[in-house]
């Protein structure tokens, strides 16, 4: 590989890096039980996230006295297989109560969505439920439907029924009495 396109490439890598290694990102990667970033990066993008959950200069330093702690212990047993098998937040909400303010941040970080399709599937179901003739509908009831609409693979016909017309009497095929 000739040294020109090396350098082309390490300026794409360079720009990807600096779009995506954000503050929160950095910080991130410092808590994640899985990756435990050590670097310098991860600890200046955890440094400067700390003003946004602490006010107070004493807890920022707890937290990263916290850190400074928590990425010198060595996980074994449970953490260990935790840390390969759950998400970030549920490990730090099983074990992090040894680090009460570095875990505050750590499940707000880690608890993030990293995709918005789950947010744009509720908007399409909105969307599809309130249309231009069905406008007045009160919040409630489109709520009520929107939940119909995400369960009803879910639960039986009946149960969804019962449901969403709670006290109503649900008409079921089996209370029909045949004809013979």
């Amino acid at each position: 590989m000739t040294q020109d396109r090396k350098d082309l490439l390490q300026g794409l890598l360079d720009r990807r890096w600096a779009y995506h290694g954000r503050v929160a990102h950095e910080a991130a990667s410092a808590l994640s039980p899985l990756y435990r970033d050590t670097s310098d990066a991860a600890k200046l993008g955890l440094r400067k996230c700390l003003p946004t959950f602490f006010s107070e200069e004493s807890d920022q330093l707890l937290a990263l006295e916290e850190y400074e702690d928590w990425s010198r212990i060595v996980f074994s047993g449970m953490e260990a297989t935790a840390a390969k098998k759950s998400p970030g937040y549920v490990w730090w909400s099983m074990f992090g109560s040894t680090w009460p303010h570095l875990r505050k941040v750590a499940q707000s970080l880690l608890g993030q969505t990293a995709a918005s399709g789950a947010a744009e599937r509720g908007f399409s179901a909105y969307g599809d439920i309130k249309t231009r003739k069905r406008n007045c509908l009160s919040q409630e009831t489109t709520d009520s439907l929107v939940r119909l609409y995400f369960n009803k693979r879910s639960l039986p016909t009946t149960q969804l029924a019962r449901e969403f017309w709670g006290a109503y009497e649900v008409f079921e095929p089996d209370d029909v009495e045949e004809e013979t």
